[in-house]
């Protein structure tokens, strides 16, 4: 059977899934199968500019917005991707990976967003269709507010060459049924934009965090003492952005006694 006809076949019994009572987990599993099929067959012949990623890009924002899926566990796709709600419940995050063998540098990264439009529905979406995070993929949302609006803080890692990692942060907005970039609006300037580069150690995580209590992005990090020796840790130099009325501002490091 070509996978046009699985296709139609497939897209058949789900809706007659919803259609005549079958139950919804029994449907989602269903999907759930289909949407792994596919999308590890695009993984044989990873392009994100050809048409077949423009189709399983299609059919996992379709299969992402049925109804249910907010709230479900993905078990066999759930293989190629993890997935994190947003604080406030009213985002899913999917990022599908897919590595040629150990080498972190050639992982691909595909972010899917699900988002509740209201308390019984949700929508679903390509994240790079409207914000541009290129090829990095965020690993953590936090909810930030300024005059009274809800913002998302997107905190998000590129595996660079040269074992090099770069991080950065990234604000964003609801607009009608999808996120867009206000970085802007929480920056005086963009060249104040938050952008680190750390190296990378193998079983070392290096990464931007933020505490919601102080309002503050800071990094930890494998990093060189005076003395030569290195540490994990919070270094003495490392900067933190603090959110001051309404703008993230870059803080003077204090040294550790």
């Amino acid at each position: 059977m070509s996978i046009k006809h699985k296709i139609t076949v497939f897209l058949l019994l789900f809706s007659w899934g919803f259609t005549y009572g079958q139950s919804p987990n029994s449907v989602l599993d269903s999907l759930d199968v289909y949407l792994t099929d596919i999308y590890t067959n695009f993984l044989k012949s990873y392009k994100t500019d050809d048409s077949s990623f423009s189709f399983v890009k299609s059919e996992i924002t379709n299969g992402l917005k049925s109804p249910g899926s907010f709230d479900y566990e993905f078990k066999h796709l759930g293989r190629h991707m993890y997935a994190f709600n947003s604080p406030d419940n009213k985002l899913r995050v999917h990022n599908l990976l897919s590595c040629v063998g150990l080498n972190i540098i050639n992982c691909s990264y595909i972010t899917f967003i699900q988002q509740k439009t209201d308390s019984n529905s949700h929508t679903a979406y390509y994240l790079n269709d409207y914000v541009d995070i290129k090829d990095a993929y965020p690993y953590a949302v936090h909810n930030i507010n300024k005059n009274g609006l809800n913002y998302y803080l997107f905190l998000l890692h590129t595996p660079l060459k040269n074992s090099l990692n770069e991080y950065k942060a990234m604000v964003l907005k609801p607009k009608g049924q999808q996120l867009v970039d206000a970085t802007d609006e929480f920056f005086k300037k963009p060249k104040d934009y938050i952008n680190v580069i750390f190296f990378f150690f193998p079983s070392i995580e290096t990464k931007l965090e933020y505490n919601p209590e102080t309002q503050e992005i800071s990094y930890s990090g494998y990093y060189q003492k005076p003395d030569g020796s290195f540490e994990w840790g919070k270094p003495e130099t490392a900067m933190v952005w603090k959110l001051v009325d309404g703008y993230f501002v870059k803080q003077n490091p204090t040294p550790e006694k």
